[in-house]
């Protein structure tokens, strides 16, 4: 048998096991997660890219702190292997505001993440899944500032900009009500664990 016959029985066989129905793990799938160097974070970390949107004083935001992510997520598969989705998030860092390396202030950030997100399972099994995917969406910030040495001693602002996620690599362990843990790089971290419920 050559190659190309080989290869096109091969992917009749997977498109034919991929439209087979989704059994009993169900076409729903609800996930709670917490995530780790998740990309609001990291922005946070790597530069000031909305303090100037927020106060005309020129400062330093330093001694920051991360909360890690909080995400929701449901996913509907249309095909035994495909699935698409939403996805709501949680961020908050803290940090110190400085100038001359005098402390005069505090900053607290918050952001609230809104994306479309798909995957693919290169297996699903009735107790083990493992899968990638990516979605793309929005974070949006809201900073409020508190400063000790003023008569308005409060300030606030907001912002939004396109975030994105790729899941590397995802396994799940478990039948209906199962643990789960991702790797790869987004608003969902590099690191990420959680529960996931199919029905």
């Amino acid at each position: 048998m050559n190659k190309s016959i080989t290869f096109f029985l091969l992917l009749s066989l997977g498109l034919l096991i991929s439209l087979l129905p989704v059994s009993a793990q169900g076409k729903h799938d609800l996930k709670i997660q917490y995530c780790l160097a998740t990309t609001p974070e990291i922005f946070d970390l790597s530069g000031d890219i909305t303090s100037a949107l927020f106060d005309n004083d020129i400062h330093e935001r330093n001694n920051i702190r991360c909360s890690g992510g909080v995400y929701g997520t449901y996913r509907y598969f249309f095909m035994r292997i495909m699935s698409v989705g939403a996805v709501f998030g949680y961020n908050r860092t803290w940090a110190d505001l400085e100038i001359n390396n005098d402390k005069y202030g505090e900053s607290i950030r918050d952001y609230y993440t809104v994306a479309a997100e798909w995957t693919i399972h290169y297996l699903r099994f009735e107790s083990f899944q493992m899968y990638s995917g990516g979605g793309l969406g929005a974070t949006f910030v809201y900073e409020d500032n508190s400063y000790y040495q003023r008569i308005n001693s409060t300030s606030s602002g907001s912002n939004v900009y396109p975030n994105f996620n790729f899941t590397f690599v995802g396994v799940r362990f478990g039948g209906r009500t199962a643990a789960f843990i991702e790797s790869g790089f987004g608003y969902k971290g590099l690191l990420s664990f959680g529960v996931s419920v199919q029905f």
